[in-house]
């Protein structure tokens, strides 16, 4: 009993020793293949041109990533779709209904089929044409609303825009 327990040390202090290793040499492996990629890499991030942005680039990107401004186009794209809603209660209402009956024993079968067709309209429903009336200001409201945060942003980033420039100019200038 003793010889199986001295004997599972050695194998066991062996084992951990091969595991240690292993993991000593991926570890190693990796970080200096992890090196000779930045190496490799940073090459082409300081090879790159400068970013030039003109106007219409610095505006598209502004507009393309603000979230006021997106949140403000899903808004009207809803207010849109409630208005179309509205304009569905207003048309008349068709519905149409059909079924088939077959019954019959040991003396025979017998089919029977019915269908149906009903048209409603109302005539003088003023809560119908009220309620398509708020959707379609309350769309028209968002529209508006989108083209005054619009405004706002377009006339934030021209005075970012012209501080950018003043701060260039003053840079070449200092460097002169």
């Amino acid at each position: 009993m003793t010889g199986v327990q001295t004997c599972a040390l050695p194998i066991s202090y062996a084992i951990k020793r091969r595991v240690l290793r292993y993991v000593y040499y991926m570890v190693i492996k990796h970080i200096f293949s992890l090196f000779l990629i930045s190496l490799f890499f940073s090459g082409f991030v300081f090879a790159q041109e400068p970013l030039v942005l003109d106007w219409d680039k610095c505006r598209e990107i502004a507009f393309e990533n603000n979230s006021s401004l997106k949140s403000k186009k899903l808004a009207i794209e809803e207010y849109r779709y409630k208005y179309l809603a509205g304009l569905n209660d207003y048309y008349p209402k068709i519905s149409l209904s059909h079924s088939l009956r077959r019954s019959g024993g040991v003396s025979g079968v017998s089919n029977s089929v019915s269908a149906s067709i009903n048209a409603s309209e109302k005539i003088f429903d003023l809560r119908t044409l009220s309620s398509i009336k708020i959707r379609k200001f309350s769309y028209e409201k968002m529209i508006l609303s989108y083209a005054l945060e619009s405004s706002g942003l377009r006339d934030e980033l021209a005075n970012a825009f012209m501080t950018l420039l003043v701060a260039q100019e003053k840079i070449i200038v200092n460097s002169k």
